[in-house]
């Protein structure tokens, strides 16, 4: 009897870790399907994003306010903007493209709504 139990519970051990190797060999294949281009996109936005939250979340717990955190995040939005503006349009580094300017913003916008909820 318990010999049947371990063989069964082993058995699903295995299905499960194959489940779990199918989902992330998808999720690879996914990413890997993603311009470079993109994917320097959301470094970027993680890069300039992040660090200015972070400032904010330190001074809304030093002074117990609870704006900062998401004013740190425009700021990160309104600094990559102006990269695509400024940068690509205006110093003709680049292209101006909106995919590379919500590709930027996305990963700065996620964790503002989880903060805002």
């Amino acid at each position: 009897m318990i010999k049947k139990i371990v063989k069964i519970v082993k058995n699903k051990i295995k299905e499960t870790i194959n489940n779990i190797i199918e989902t992330i060999k998808k999720i690879a294949e996914i990413i890997n399907n993603i311009a470079d281009d993109k994917k320097d996109h959301v470094l970027l936005g993680m890069i300039v994003g992040y660090p200015l939250m972070f400032i904010g979340l330190i001074i809304d717990l030093s002074f117990g306010i609870n704006c900062m955190t998401i004013i740190g995040g425009l700021l990160g939005i309104l600094i990559v903007g102006a990269k695509e503006i400024i940068y690509d349009g205006w110093m003709k580094k680049g292209n101006v493209e909106l995919a590379d300017f919500i590709y930027s913003a996305v990963p700065i916008i996620t964790p503002m709504i989880f903060h805002i909820v």
